[in-house]
């Protein structure tokens, strides 16, 4: 789905997410800032991610993709006393849009940030003070507590500056009830490789091939269980098909997103 933006609106919105961002010794840049009234009612988090946002909204995400935006990681590694590079002011800007509906997920659950960044952040939009926030506070992880009956979906960024999502399973949970359908995308494939390819007017989102494991109860250490997507191109959904494991243990699903954008 294609999307254009006047960016002097934009950069009122969303510059000030990129602006404030530092980062942490282990390199980690996204954080995730809850929605106090200065976005839209559908949006619960937003965070930078490369060439544009993410939302975590109820029942789903939202990937929102602009051209000339660039990412926090590389404004860090910008020469002194160069500005980040972006769009001229008030010229349009082209975007497209790839929402992940948690198909027959609930969407009333609650959506619980952990490990806060110490940033805070001023919203001062407009005249009107219902749309301003004061203190915003951001958050390195964000829990859907239960989208699907003893199911979480955990959203952070790893050590190599990746979007990761997990999908925790408690023991006895069906993993059957976890399907994804894309909304927007201009492709989707899966590769030889197991990656799934999300193509968009603006680049491809990739999702690396999906890991899952359970824990040892004895050791600690990670089992791996065999995963893979399984693609339904009648209605853009996904799925996850997995090997044997220990129905009456946790598992996690691991999938990772890559922008090249």
């Amino acid at each position: 789905m294609r999307i254009f933006y006047l960016l002097t609106g934009l950069l009122l919105a969303l510059g000030q997410v990129v602006a404030a961002q530092s980062a942490p010794a282990d390199g980690r840049t996204l954080e995730f800032i809850p929605n106090q009234g200065q976005w839209p009612g559908s949006v619960r988090y937003a965070g930078a991610v490369p060439g544009g946002h993410l939302y975590l909204e109820p029942g789903g995400l939202r990937y929102v993709l602009i051209q000339g935006i660039e990412h926090p990681h590389a404004a860090a590694h910008t020469p002194a006393g160069d500005a980040p590079r972006l769009p001229a002011a008030d010229s349009l800007v082209r975007g497209h849009q790839v929402r992940v509906h948690f198909v027959g997920a609930d969407a009333a659950t609650p959506l619980v940030p952990t490990e806060t960044t110490g940033e805070v952040r001023n919203y001062l939009h407009g005249r009107d003070p219902a749309h301003w926030a004061h203190a915003v506070p951001g958050y390195r992880q964000v829990r859907y507590q239960a989208p699907w009956p003893g199911i979480g979906a955990r959203f952070y960024e790893n050590q190599r500056q990746q979007l990761e999502y997990d999908f925790e399973l408690a023991a006895g949970a069906n993993p059957a009830l976890v399907r994804l359908q894309y909304e927007g995308a201009s492709r989707l494939a899966l590769g030889p490789d197991g990656r799934l390819h999300i193509g968009t007017t603006l680049g491809e989102l990739t999702e690396l091939a999906p890991h899952a494991y359970q824990t040892d109860p004895a050791s600690g250490e990670h089992q791996p269980v065999a995963c893979r997507y399984r693609l339904h191109a009648a209605d853009a959904t996904v799925t996850f098909e997995l090997g044997r494991y220990d129905h009456h243990r946790p598992l996690v699903i691991d999938p990772t997103v890559q922008f090249s954008t």
